[in-house]
């Protein structure tokens, strides 16, 4: 038989994650600080330039952003003939 002191006790599920993290690489730090950082630019340069568009209007809109506040959409002069 096992004495106390060798006793294993079953780990949690916090403790099993913690274990986890602490079985990671060198390359698997430095996927997510890369992946981490990706996602950064990219929620940086959604917001910053956003994509116009239409905006969801049909074709026969133009929509422009003036540069200061929301953007100004003008409905087509309708083709003449």
């Amino acid at each position: 038989m096992l004495a106390d002191s060798q006793m294993v006790m079953p780990m949690g599920f916090v403790n099993m994650l913690i274990a986890r993290w602490h079985a990671l690489g060198r390359g698997d730090v430095v996927a997510i600080f890369l992946l981490a950082a990706f996602l950064i630019v990219a929620a940086v340069v959604f917001v910053e330039f956003p994509i116009l568009g239409n905006l969801g209007f049909g074709p026969e809109w133009e929509c422009n952003y003036p540069g200061k506040g929301e953007p100004v959409c003008v409905k087509k002069p309708a083709p003449s003939g």
